[in-house]
């Protein structure tokens, strides 16, 4: 595990106004840092009891409150990142949350770049590549189905696969190795045919797993339809025909459509952008 030297801080939730907002804090001096931004009304410090919600004031640097929240401790190594880790649940406000944040680094913390959190559970082992790429694909999916898939690949269904077949290999390689280097006498005589059966399996599986790429990144990424063709033909009225919209302008006059009209649709979780064109003249 690779253990960080600072302390970074960065809303969880998007920009605007609402009933709460989360502020994650993660790195070595986290514990330290929510402590010292909260009170009990009393006047006692929290301590934080790992995977409990406290209930507690936040407050300025000469004591004075200015909000009260929620916060969460995750201790190492079981939190999202690996390290210490806070989720300060606040009022949604702006505001509050810029305040929260800048309160974080007057004590010690950096505001995070993008995606270092993330970042930071794959340096410390908690999610391989994969998973890592998996979570703002499943942030910014646009149906059901492509949220369902990378969540499926973020819980690491995907990689436990990938694992398995090359520990089938390695365990082939291994038998194989074996044989050659520590037989005195010759091979033995259904190796060869074991190997290959077993190569086999491993083939169609492997062949198998990469059909599905397709599928995943049809959902994940896309399609693109471009419309196309002579003058009044139907390309506007088709378009308007498919999405059942009346984004596209249609008329008997040649030459109506002059620049692409584009329309997102979804068909079967897939996300499709449909562009009518201007027609197509020759010379």
């Amino acid at each position: 595990m690779n253990i960080a030297t600072d302390t970074i801080v960065a809303p969880a939730t998007p920009f605007g106004f609402g009933g709460i907002s989360v502020i994650r804090l993660s790195g070595p001096f986290s514990k330290n840092i929510a402590r010292t931004i909260t009170l009990f009304p009393g006047g006692k410090k929290p301590s934080f009891k790992p995977r409990h919600s406290t209930r507690a004031l936040i407050i300025e640097k000469n004591g004075e409150t200015f909000d009260e929240g929620l916060i969460t401790f995750f201790k190492s190594p079981n939190s999202y990142t690996g390290e210490d880790s806070f989720e300060i649940s606040c009022h949604g406000n702006p505001t509050i949350v810029h305040k929260i944040i800048d309160r974080c680094c007057e004590e010690g913390a950096r505001i995070a770049e993008p995606g270092e959190f993330t970042r930071r559970s794959f340096i410390n082992g908690k999610i391989d590549l994969l998973q890592a790429e998996s979570v703002s694909s499943l942030i910014y999916s646009k149906s059901y189905e492509s949220a369902a898939l990378n969540h499926r690949i973020l819980r690491g269904k995907l990689s436990d696969q990938i694992r398995k077949i090359k520990e089938k290999l390695v365990g082939l390689l291994t038998q194989v190795e074996f044989e050659l280097d520590f037989s005195e006498e010759d091979l033995q005589p259904k190796l060869r045919k074991d190997v290959l059966s077993k190569m086999i399996i491993i083939q169609k599986t492997t062949k198998n797993l990469l059909n599905t790429r397709k599928e995943g990144r049809l959902l994940t990424d896309g399609a693109i339809v471009v419309i196309a063709g002579k003058p009044n033909v139907g390309k506007s009225t088709l378009l308007n025909s498919l999405t059942e919209t009346d984004r596209a302008i249609t008329s008997p006059t040649p030459g109506t459509t002059r620049d692409s009209i584009e329309v997102p649709l979804l068909l079967s979780g897939v996300p499709v952008r449909f562009f009518d064109t201007a027609g197509i003249r020759r010379g």
